[in-house]
């Protein structure tokens, strides 16, 4: 799947952030499950735009992505 191959682009990219960095992932989160492998790779922050705005309820979406990631178990 494509959305796996941006995702990707972050999981590579984390070895080689420095440590003290702010790890933000800015492409390709769409699940829970996506959230909480970049969590276990270090990151800190998510930037989710084209996969809630394609919802019909964009901030019922996000409650619902942000509840299914708190739930699920990190790495």
């Amino acid at each position: 799947m494509v959305r796996h191959r941006r995702l990707e682009v972050s999981l590579d990219l984390a070895p080689r952030l420095p440590a003290a960095a702010v790890r933000v992932s800015e492409s390709g989160i769409e699940t829970a499950e996506d959230m909480n492998r970049l969590r276990a790779a270090g990151f800190h922050a998510f930037l989710i735009g084209e996969s809630l705005m394609r919802k019909t309820d964009p901030g019922a979406a996000l409650e619902n992505l942000l509840l299914a990631a708190e739930r699920a178990p990190v790495g």
